[in-house]
């Protein structure tokens, strides 16, 4: 619960105690009198828990970030690549700038490394068997070392009687090497022509790449 809102509780509950126990000795001071007590209706404001702006001020002096700036960088990464790959932000720039994070420098030894992250189908236009049978095979490079990547195509499964990514069927995940490398096979039968693309998506690096299926 936030600070302020602790505080307006406090002293909702203080002023409501204070107006229980002024009530109770003037019932006292009527029966020490002989008298019969009357009921009157409290003058003066509700007792209703404002958050006023002192509460706000004490709150943000002890006030912490919940999000390091890190974690921050890696979840607006990640709503980015989401964006690119549904289309939302076209026009964007690739390396758009975080709001609420600082234009440091994180990265030792000069400016930030543009990043290189890259997968390729080899081939990229793949030609099937009459069968609709297809190979290919796949090489990334800079990606974060001993990363866990879940690789998957929905709409190329869709398309296809049966596909395999390093002989398993996806969604799977695959770990990249020391080096941030990785890489893997796809095969299908019964596939459909047509351009399509192979997503993967990890805690720090999401990517996608293209393949397209002719006969």
């Amino acid at each position: 619960m936030c600070v302020f809102l602790q505080t307006a509780i406090r002293r909702a509950i203080t002023q409501e105690r204070l107006a229980f126990e002024r009530k109770e000795a003037k019932k006292k001071a009527a029966a020490d009198a002989g008298e019969e007590y009357v009921s009157e209706e409290e003058a003066g404001e509700d007792i209703v828990p404002w958050i006023t702006k002192e509460m706000l001020q004490k709150a943000l002096q002890v006030a912490r970030r919940s999000v390091s700036k890190q974690d921050l960088e890696m979840y607006m990464k990640y709503k980015r690549d989401m964006e690119r790959r549904l289309g939302m932000d076209d026009d964007a720039p690739q390396q758009a700038r975080v709001i609420g994070l600082d234009a440091e420098n994180r990265h030792a030894g000069g400016a930030p490394a543009a990043s290189t992250n890259s997968c390729v189908a080899t081939p990229q236009t793949v030609a099937m068997t009459l069968a609709g049978a297809f190979s290919t095979s796949v090489s990334c490079h800079g990606l974060a070392p001993q990363e866990g990547i879940v690789i998957d195509s929905l709409l190329l499964r869709l398309n296809c009687g049966g596909l395999t990514i390093q002989g398993a069927v996806p969604p799977l995940t695959l770990t990249t090497d020391a080096g941030g490398g990785l890489a893997f096979n796809i095969a299908g039968f019964n596939c459909l022509a047509g351009n399509y693309s192979v997503q993967g998506v990890g805690v720090i690096d999401n990517l996608d790449f293209p393949v397209s299926l002719t006969f």
